[in-house]
């Protein structure tokens, strides 16, 4: 949600474009047949091309340049029609709240199609981007403050009014004079969780949805997961909005219920025509939800998605190729819909994902794109056994075994890499942890063949503990042959949630427990020669909230028990981890 200048605008990239043929000077004019970035600009502003030919040179790049900039000069029509600067005006909300709103309507006599960013990081910074973008469409735009920030009414929550508050502004938006009655909405990171809420909503006016690193459920994606606050994105992104976070007592539990279930993709599907775009990384903070939101609409058509291999910001440890990340489609998504008199589905693939692979060895099989019609792809789920001598093995232990450590909630495991927003994230090298004691490892035998696993990871474990209630944490690693430790996924659970987020209960002194630790999903090559490992310990800090390993709430860590916990390992009791495995040759490649 940090990304506040990583607007995913057009005109970015036809800036981009101007600096760079500025820089250039060759004798000869380049085209948009030679140079990557002037085919980018003539896809995204095709009026740059002055003579019609399909063709755009620099000449006419700077000449469009120079006429956007023109524009921007003029004075600007607000909603009234009146000539002027950008409108502002207060928009109300069905319950009477009033929230700030920027609109721009282009020069002539329109009606236009709109575009509508709704935000926490403050409307004006939108409006400056957007409306050099819309020139060229043209289309009107409206930039919102969300609830409680800016200059809007109200009191901000952590978006529980984003669904009445996209539905009112969408169809306030279509009944306007200026506005043809079609909507489309976007954003990126906060502004994209916006956008989702207002699809869920279904506006009847909003047409489509194009969204980048956000999510849809707030509850499992945003706050808390397997039950465990995500304490440091949390805590931080609420303070910088303004809101006070009460620390204690601890642990902060919220049960799954009713209320937040109601706040999913999937239990807004029924009568949803939106059709939305969606951009994700394998490290970002929200990917889990873009995934789940993909695969509860792909029934009834009208969805998209693109996966890179990316995080929140820039990764730490590990690095990718800049063609890791999706070419940005928001703009064609939704200009596809907004101007086409059909409802037709844009012409990409249905699934588009970044396969990673080894990083630090050319041509290594993977780092390339890939394609699907449907989301899980077709895969073999693959059980890796934990035993007592630290081994991860595709057998069952064949006698039976146990591993424990102890957990001290005043000594927390540091955390390292990950999908984290304010946090170096990630795949980082975890052998800076060690020399702990509290963290168990196991990890296979080196791979004689490289393995493609894509979709939903699982560890199984089975445990008991000393306390009434405790958390365990998990970590997939991908060993390279030096030794680097490379993270790939981690998550967390409380253990009072063992029967499910909605059943929370107190844990029996040394009775065994089955746990199910939601990994989320990658689609990563483990290479010829790599080892595939899991690490479990009972902290991740300050990634996840520390667990003071009680039921009820303590206001203090000073008398927190230290918890002596054990993983079970055998027939009875099979931890093990779940793979979705690709047979060789079996994904297909995206041209």
């Amino acid at each position: 949600m940090a990304h506040r200048k990583r607007w995913q605008w057009a005109a970015v990239l036809l800036a981009v474009a101007w600096v760079h043929l500025a820089a250039r000077a060759e004798v000869v004019e380049k085209t948009s047949r030679t140079d990557p970035l002037l085919r980018a600009a003539l896809r995204l502003f095709p009026g740059a091309d002055a003579n019609r030919d399909g063709v755009l040179t620099e000449s006419e790049a700077k000449a469009y340049k120079k006429k956007v900039e023109s524009e921007k000069r003029k004075p600007i029509p607000d909603a009234t029609g009146q000539k002027g600067k950008v409108h502002t005006i207060k928009v109300a909300m069905r319950d009477g709240v009033k929230l700030a709103t920027d609109i721009w309507v282009p020069p002539g006599p329109g009606p236009y199609p709109a575009i509508v960013y709704r935000t926490p990081y403050g409307r004006k910074g939108a409006m400056r981007v957007a409306v050099p973008a819309a020139l060229a469409v043209p289309c009107a735009v409206v930039s919102q403050d969300m609830r409680g920030l800016g200059e809007s009414e109200g009191t901000f929550t952590l978006f529980e009014d984003e669904m009445n508050d996209g539905y009112d502004t969408v169809e306030w938006v279509a009944k306007q004079s200026w506005c043809t009655g079609k909507v489309a909405i976007t954003g990126a990171s906060g502004p994209g969780i916006a956008a989702k809420h207002a699809m869920m909503a279904k506006p009847p006016h909003l047409v489509c949805a194009a969204s980048s690193v956000a999510a849809s459920d707030v509850y499992l994606h945003c706050a808390y997961s397997g039950g465990v606050l995500r304490a440091n994105m949390h805590d931080r992104w609420l303070r910088e909005r303004g809101v006070k976070v009460a620390q204690w007592p601890k642990p902060r539990t919220q049960p799954y219920d009713e209320r937040a279930r109601k706040g999913s993709m999937a239990a807004n599907v029924a009568g949803n025509r939106v059709a939305l775009y969606d951009q994700a990384g394998w490290y970002d903070i929200f990917l889990q939800s873009a995934l789940d939101d993909f695969e509860a609409l792909q029934r009834r058509g009208g969805v998209r998605i693109a996966v890179g291999g990316f995080g929140h910001g820039n990764l730490s440890g590990l690095s990718y190729p800049p063609n890791a990340r999706p070419a940005d489609r928001l703009m064609d998504w939704m200009l596809h819909f907004l101007i086409n008199s059909k409802r037709e589905v844009a012409p990409m693939p249905p699934v588009l994902y970044y396969l990673m692979g080894d990083a630090r060895t050319p041509g290594a099989p993977g780092n390339c794109w890939k394609q699907s019609r449907t989301w899980p792809i077709p895969h073999t789920l693959r059980s890796y056994y934990l035993n007592s001598g630290g081994g991860l093995d595709v057998n069952l232990p064949r006698q039976a075994g146990k591993l424990a450590y102890k957990y001290d909630p005043q000594d927390p495991v540091p955390t390292v890499g990950g999908a984290n927003l304010y946090l170096p994230k990630g795949p980082m090298d975890q052998r800076g942890l060690a020399s702990r004691q509290d963290i168990l490892r196991f990890q296979s035998d080196p791979l004689l063949q490289p393995l493609e696993v894509t979709g939903r990871i699982t560890l199984e474990l089975f445990i008991s503990t000393d306390v009434p209630d405790t958390t365990f944490m998990a970590k997939l690693i991908d060993v390279y042959p030096d030794g680097y430790e490379a993270l790939v996924q981690d998550s967390a659970i409380m253990a009072r949630y063992h029967k499910g987020l909605d059943k929370g209960e107190p844990l029996e002194k040394e009775k065994v427990y089955k746990l199910t630790i939601d990994l989320w999903s990658t689609a990563l090559i483990f290479n010829k020669g790599h080892r595939i490992a899991v690490h479990v310990a009972s902290s991740n800090h300050p990634r996840y909230e520390v667990h003071p390993n009680s039921y009820e709430p303590v206001m203090s860590y000073e008398k927190a028990p230290v918890a002596n916990q054990t993983v079970h390992l055998s027939k009875q009791h099979p931890s093990r981890l779940l793979l979705p495995v690709i047979a060789p040759g079996a994904s297909i490649d995206y041209p």
